[in-house]
C-alpha cells in the first residue's frame, strides 16, 4: 500500500522546499539568515550528540526491560518443535522429528553437523551440499527466533535479529541448544538483547534524540532571530534581501526535507511488517526524496 503511493513524498520534498523559499523571501535575508544557522548547527550537533545518548540510554533504560520481556516469552518453548516446523520449509522434502532433534540439541556435538547428517538420513538422499545448508540451517534458526518472540518484541527488531543470524555474523545454533538444555533463561534472554536486537533499538533511540535535538536548537534559531529584529518587520525587506533570503529558505528547505526523511525513517522501523517493505520498495520509485532518506537511513 505504502509504496503505491511513492510520489507524495516527492510532492512533500518539493512542497516543503517552495514553502521555505516563499516564508524566508518575505522576512528577508537576515531572520532567514539566522535560522538557517540554526538549521546547519542543529544538523552538525544533533548528530554526534544523538549518537554519543542513545546506546547509554538503551543499557540503562531499555535493556533490562527487553530482557524480562524475552525472559517471559521463552516461557515453556518447546525449542524442537519450532525447529522442525522451520527445517520443513527450506524445500528439502522431509518431515522432521522433534524428538530426534531433542537427541541433537541435548548431546555435545556440533549442533549444525548433526542436523545435516539427520535430515540427509531422513530419505536416504543429501539434501545440499553442506554449505549451502549451512546458510539455509541459518534461515531455519531466524525462522524459529521470529516464531518465539513475534507477539512480544517489534517487526524492526525481530528483523534486526534475523538478519545478523542468516548472514552467519551469530551463533543462533548454541544459542537455541542453551534454550532446549534449560541453561539459565535470563542468560539466553541478556544475549539476544546485548547481541541480536539491541542495534534495533540503539537505532529508534538515535532517531528519536536527533529529532528532538534539532527541534530544540531550530526553534531557538527561530526565537533568536524574531528577537534580534525586534518589531521590524518591514525593515531590510527590499527585493535583494528577498532574494538573498528566498536563497537561504531553499537551503533552510532542504534541511526540513532531511528531518521529514529523519521521522519517515522512525515511522518505519517502529511500524509493521509491511512499513519495512517501505525501503527497498517505495524508496527506488522516488526521484527527489531518496536522497534525504538514504542519509537518515545513515543515521
Amino acid at each position: 500500500m505504502i509504496e503505491q503511493f511513492w510520489w507524495l513524498y516527492d510532492l512533500i520534498a518539493v512542497v516543503a522546499v517552495i514553502l521555505c523559499i516563499y516564508l524566508s523571501a518575505r522576512k528577508g535575508i537576515f531572520k532567514s539568515a539566522i535560522t538557517l544557522i540554526g538549521c546547519i548547527i542543529g544538523i552538525l550537533i544533533s548528530v554526534p550528540m544523538s549518537s554519543a545518548v542513545s546506546e547509554s540510554i538503551y543499557k540503562t533504560v531499555v535493556r533490562d526491560n527487553n530482557v524480562k520481556t524475552l525472559d517471559k516469552s521463552l516461557g515453556e518453548v518447546e525449542i524442537s518443535v519450532y525447529l522442525a516446523s522451520a527445517l520443513e520449509k527450506l524445500d528439502y522434502n522431509v518431515i522432521v522429528n522433534s524428538a530426534k532433534l531433542d537427541e541433537i540439541l541435548e548431546s555435545e556435538k556440533d549442533t549444525d553437523e548433526q542436523i545435516y547428517k539427520y535430515l540427509n538420513n531422513i530419505n536416504g538422499k543429501k539434501v545440499d551440499n553442506e554449505e549451502n545448508f549451512r546458510d539455509n540451517l541459518n534461515i531455519a534458526y531466524a525462522e524459529v527466533i521470529k516464531n518465539i518472540f513475534s507477539k512480544d518484541i517489534g517487526s524492526y527488531a525481530l528483523e534486526t535479529a534475523s538478519y545478523k543470524i542468516r548472514s552467519g555474523k551469530k551463533d543462533a545454533g548454541n544459542l537455541i541448544k542453551m534454550m532446549k538444555n534449560g541453561e539459565n533463561r535470563k542468560k539466553v534472554a541478556e544475549i539476544i538483547a546485548d547481541d541480536y536486537i539491541n542495534d534495533a533499538y540503539i537505532t529508534v533511540i538515535r532517531l528519536v534524540a536527533y529529532t528532538a535535538f534539532f527541534a530544540i536548537i531550530f526553534i531557538i534559531g527561530i526565537l533568536t532571530a524574531n528577537s534580534l529584529s525586534g518589531s521590524q518587520r518591514d525593515v531590510d525587506v527590499g527585493t535583494g534581501s528577498r532574494v538573498a533570503g528566498g536563497i537561504c529558505g531553499a537551503v533552510t528547505g532542504v534541511a526540513v526535507v532531511f528531518i521529514i526523511a529523519v521521522l519517515v525513517r522512525l515511522y518505519v522501523v517502529m511500524g509493521s511488517n509491511e512499513n519495512l517493505f517501505f525501503d527497498t520498495k517505495t524508496i527506488d520509485k522516488m526521484y527527489i526524496f531518496r536522497y534525504a532518506y538514504d542519509i537518515a537511513y545513515k543515521l
